[in-house]
């Protein structure tokens, strides 16, 4: 098994969950252990979608956090953007220095 070295976080809005959940459910290869939460982004008003959410100043998003190798990292996020292109998503990564697992 290649090391988890790295941390990749997504954010993206809620409506491109599902898609996003299935690229990575489709690349085993790349893509280890990973994480699903929604929360509330703020930013730029112009990027916030619904009347609703404008009105609170903070759009619903989901948040992904991917433990996987560091050198899996452009691979994958090349395939989402060559996919997912259009949709406005923001990404980093963070190195992970150790991890494991209580087994």
């Amino acid at each position: 098994m290649k090391r988890r070295d790295a941390l990749l976080k997504i954010v993206l809005p809620v409506a491109l969950e599902e898609a996003l959940v299935d690229h990575l459910l489709q690349h085993p290869e790349w893509v280890g252990p990973f994480l699903t939460r929604r929360g509330e982004g703020h930013g730029a008003p112009e990027r916030i979608a619904s009347a609703a959410e404008q009105v609170r100043g903070r759009a619903e998003l989901v948040e992904v956090e991917i433990l996987m190798a560091m050198d899996h990292v452009p691979h994958l996020v090349a395939h989402l953007r060559e996919d997912l292109g259009n949709a406005d998503i923001v990404w980093w990564v963070t190195a992970v220095a150790d991890g494991g697992a209580f087994r």
